[in-house]
């Protein structure tokens, strides 16, 4: 659990990593947030502890359920979830759902529905990792980038990056590479509730838009909102601030409106 605003009285927002395992990327928001709403990151158990293990996605979502009963037992609780971590923040909805739990907010920043037909992307490279991720310009070059390159390109970038070691790295890539693996194998459930939909309108989609591909997956209203960069871009400063405005209005609903809804399931755009 990264606090990055413990303050504030009301419910926090819980993001959830994508599959760097990293919610480092998510404090550009903080500031777009109204200054008593407290913001908190899911981050990988992998960081910490090399040894930890989930067999499904659906345990590593019981798991970060567990993690944020710690910090606030009961619902309604606020849920934004990043590509792959999109995914897990929904099968933490149903499970808490499911419990009886309320969930205000269930909301995924360019996830993609994965199914049994989906194409499998090649394993990531460290240096396609960092660049997708991590925001850093990797130098061009025929090598692949060590651990220890990337390592010093994460240190230059200061601030929190300088906490990471070449060993975590190293743990961070096998985190990675499993969790598209229990990403591949996970049969998402139906969340009761609506969905807010943050896609990154300068990537080219084939087929069906991703947010409506959700809805077999969300029984209320799906709200997408197109933000003009590329998927790997989606926690720059300029789509923070607009994911923040859009969220920032949308607590303050939730402040008076019911938390279910009852709305079959459609697409609305903005």
């Amino acid at each position: 659990m990264l606090p990055l605003r413990a303050a504030g009285t009301e419910p926090p927002l819980f993001c959830i990593h994508p599959a760097i395992g990293l919610a480092w990327g998510f404090s550009g928001l903080v500031q777009h947030l109204d200054p008593d709403q407290p913001v908190r990151g899911l981050q990988s158990p992998a960081l910490t502890d090399p040894t930890v293990r989930f067999d499904t996605l659906d345990e590593l979502a019981a798991r970060y359920v567990q993690e944020l009963r710690t910090v606030q037992p009961h619902g309604p609780y606020h849920l934004l979830g990043y590509s792959l971590g999109g995914t897990i923040a929904h099968a933490m909805a149903v499970r808490l759902r499911r419990d009886g739990d309320s969930v205000a907010t269930l909301a995924m920043m360019d996830t993609r529905v994965v199914t049994s037909d989906s194409v499998r992307a090649p394993t990531p490279s460290v240096a396609t990792m960092l660049a997708e991720f991590g925001g850093i310009a990797v130098p061009d070059g025929p090598a692949e980038l060590t651990v220890e390159a990337a390592t010093e390109l994460l240190h230059r970038q200061g601030g929190l990056f300088t906490e990471v070691t070449a060993e975590h790295v190293v743990r961070l890539q096998a985190d990675y590479t499993r969790l598209i693996d229990l990403t591949f194998e996970h049969r998402a459930g139906q969340f009761d509730g609506d969905l807010l939909y943050f896609s990154a309108a300068d990537d080219p989609v084939g087929g069906a838009a991703p947010a409506r591909a959700w809805h077999t997956y969300v029984t209320g209203r799906i709200t997408e909102h197109r933000v003009p960069v590329r998927h790997e871009r989606m926690t720059d400063r300029d789509a923070l601030r607009a994911i923040g405005v859009v969220l920032t209005e949308h607590f303050r609903s939730t402040r008076t409106a019911p938390t279910e809804s009852q709305t079959p399931a459609r697409t609305s755009r903005s």
